[in-house]
C-alpha cells in the first residue's frame, strides 16, 4: 500500500508516506464512510440502550 521495503525510521518520513498513497487506496475508505454517514439509526440512542443493558 505504501510501497516497497519497510517503513522509513524517521517519524517525519512516515508521517509523509500516507500521502503518497494513490487514489484508488484512499477510494476504499470512502464507501465506509458515507455508509456510517447515511446509517439512519439514532447511533447516540443505540450506544445508550447498550451501555444500559450492560450495566453500565
Amino acid at each position: 500500500m505504501l510501497g516497497s521495503g519497510d517503513p522509513p525510521t524517521d517519524r517525519g518520513a512516515r508521517r509523509v508516506r500516507p500521502g503518497e498513497l494513490e487514489r484508488h487506496a484512499n477510494d476504499g475508505f470512502e464507501a465506509p464512510d458515507e455508509a456510517f454517514l447515511q446509517y439512519c439509526d439514532n447511533r447516540s440512542q443505540l450506544l445508550a440502550d447498550h451501555m444500559e443493558a450492560a450495566g453500565h
